[in-house]
């Protein structure tokens, strides 16, 4: 029988998106990310994002995609960078 190794799914999904980033690729929205929100805002340019949401009074009344695609609390802890 084979062993079972662990997996640490976040930990490698953090890198893939690390890895995607670098190269000015972004990842599909379908499912949970793993990136902080600064991370988040370096893969997707939120440059007309945030201006739509300020002209059509979004801001404050609806969430913004991070906060529906965002890692569920404590999901990141231990994993971050000191500055995150």
């Amino acid at each position: 029988g084979g062993e079972e190794k662990e997996c640490p799914a976040v930990k490698n999904l953090r890198k893939f998106e690390e890895f995607v980033r670098k190269f000015s690729g972004y990842t599909l929205l379908y499912a949970d990310v793993f990136m902080t929100r600064k991370e988040f805002r370096q893969m997707l340019n939120h440059t007309l994002y945030d201006k739509m949401r300020i002209k059509y009074k979004a801001v404050g009344a609806f969430p913004e995609v991070y906060d529906k695609v965002k890692p569920e609390k404590g999901l990141l802890d231990g994993l971050l960078p000191d500055d995150e």
